[in-house]
């Protein structure tokens, strides 16, 4: 065992022999419930605890490659259905205004 205020090294039989208190310092410590070293203590079956997990590599940043890819598919899109609608509109007030003028020919036709 280590104490936490000096550094100095004891065992647990010297920590009780000096009713918890350090025997170099004599600061006092704070007793194990269990005083076997990590190395030597038997697996627990607690499903709660959770085992160690090797460390692993730093998770892989993801590309933003197919999504900046993505939006400028529906951008496209959006506008090629824009225009569509627009040329449509524009094409029908053409139309129309072309019957017009037929008609107007076709009269001035009739009546000369």
């Amino acid at each position: 065992m280590k104490c936490v205020h000096c550094g100095g090294e004891f065992t647990a039989d010297q920590l009780q022999e000096n009713q918890g208190a350090c025997p170099h310092c004599g600061q006092p410590q704070q007793m194990e419930a269990d005083p076997q070293p990590e190395e030597t203590k038997e697996p627990t079956s607690d499903p709660q605890e959770k085992p160690d997990k090797p460390e692993t590599a730093a998770p892989r940043k993801r590309s933003s490659l197919p999504l900046i890819v993505g939006a400028v598919v529906i951008i496209l899109a959006l506008l090629c259905i824009v225009l569509s609608v627009s040329i449509h509109s524009a094409s029908k007030g053409r139309l129309s205004k072309s019957k017009l003028v037929l008609k107007d020919v076709s009269i001035e036709r009739a009546e000369a």
